[in-house]
């Protein structure tokens, strides 16, 4: 029984995923594998491997290696993944896409846009994330976004590099962007606490490098203060 489990190959249980995800070339165990293709909707994955630490499941949890995309691939990333009955985490994970790839292969809607109107390219870096209710009980992330490209009805927008912080505290979600690593002169911290209460608060100072339909938007936050920065203060609760 237990050389049957060592050996259990991977596309056994994998023949039980939904039928919207796509696998193609399923090799190794349910310890050690590789598939040569996942797709979901119009994303596509290539070399998907996943490595599973035994010794975990003395603790009667789940310790498991993924990475995905290789040298040529526009999506690539990795991950460790800890899972026990009680709690998720997720520590040293990095993501790297072209940002019309994403949203078009998962059919995100973009207000007042198309994806085909939206060009840049996204990375995240994650140092630890453990889930809790609603949102999160700990993370430590760093997210940017380079040469993007907004195209609207209202506008073009050429916002270039963009940069944020993302942390948890107590439970509440927090997003923080410096001016010093965006082109919009954007300094803002954005908190979302578990009761789905969201506030802004910061302030946004025009910049060279700032496009011009948005830097005619900015009278609508109000008068900038005597060093030309425009207020950023919002509170409300998502739908």
């Amino acid at each position: 029984m237990v050389s049957l489990l060592a050996l259990l190959p991977a596309r056994l249980p994998l023949s039980f995923v939904p039928e919207q995800v796509s696998l193609k070339g399923v090799s190794g165990t349910i310890w050690n594998g590789r598939i040569e293709t996942v797709r979901f909707r119009d994303l596509q994955l290539e070399q998907f491997k996943w490595d599973v630490h035994g010794l975990a499941f003395l603790w009667l949890s789940l310790d498991v290696d993924v990475s995905f995309g290789g040298t040529k691939s526009v999506t690539k990333g990795k991950a460790n993944l800890l899972l026990s009955p009680v709690s998720m985490k997720v520590e040293d994970a990095s993501f790297d896409t072209d940002l019309r790839t994403l949203i078009s292969g998962l059919k995100i809607e973009i207000p007042y846009s198309s994806p085909e109107q939206l060009n840049g390219h996204v990375s995240l870096l994650l140092q630890e994330y453990a889930y809790d209710t609603p949102y999160c009980k700990s993370l430590t992330a760093h997210f940017e976004s380079r040469d993007l490209d907004y195209r609207s009805q209202f506008g073009d927008f050429l916002l270039g590099d963009f940069a944020v912080d993302l942390a948890c505290q107590e439970g509440v979600l927090q997003i923080t962007a410096d001016k010093s690593h965006n082109d919009l002169g954007l300094n803002a911290k954005i908190e979302l606490s578990p009761d789905q209460n969201f506030t802004i608060l910061g302030s946004i100072e025009p910049t060279e490098k700032m496009p011009p339909d948005l830097k005619s938007m900015l009278g609508f936050l109000g008068q900038p203060d005597s060093s030309g920065r425009y207020p950023l203060e919002f509170q409300g609760k998502l739908p």
